[in-house]
């Protein structure tokens, strides 16, 4: 029955911490967006940034403690303390893909899911969320398939 409790407590972080991410990805897409427009209309990134909770980003209820822009194409966010725990002071990119040689498209990759054939990365990908812990699309291919494989072994 122990083991089942503790199942079911790890079952629900790993949830906890999927809605946060998803929150997160909510609240950064103006930033994106304003950068990818942006990067379009100059074909230059915007200087690095950095904005943190002093900034007031998302007002007094916000997971994310700081955001910063590297100049390059990595949109990068941190953790607060308002997440649990296991996600407090852990980083979420966001990095910007382009197609050369024209480079007139701009796609954001989040965490560490797959680039698309003949997109290339402008930046580097600082994701330290633990892979079972990211939600779905932050996720490579190879690890969703992993986790699916294990959740259907967990049925049987």
């Amino acid at each position: 029955m122990l083991v089942l409790a503790s199942a079911t407590l790890a079952n629900y972080s790993n949830d906890i911490a999927k809605a946060q991410q998803s929150e997160a990805l909510i609240q950064l897409a103006s930033y994106r967006q304003a950068l990818t427009a942006n990067y379009m209309e100059t074909m230059k990134w915007s200087p690095e940034k950095s904005y943190n909770d002093s900034d007031h980003l998302f007002g007094s209820n916000t997971f994310i403690k700081e955001i910063n822009f590297d100049g390059k194409g990595g949109l990068h966010a941190t953790f607060s303390d308002q997440v649990i725990k296991e996600l407090q002071g852990k980083t979420l990119s966001f990095v910007a893909s382009t197609n050369p040689p024209n480079f007139t498209r701009v796609i954001w990759n989040c965490g560490n899911s797959d680039q698309l054939p003949g997109f290339v990365p402008l930046s580097k990908n600082k994701t330290n969320i633990p892979v079972n812990m990211l939600i779905k699309q932050c996720k490579s291919s190879s690890a969703r398939v992993k986790e699916s494989t294990a959740n259907q072994e967990n049925k049987t």
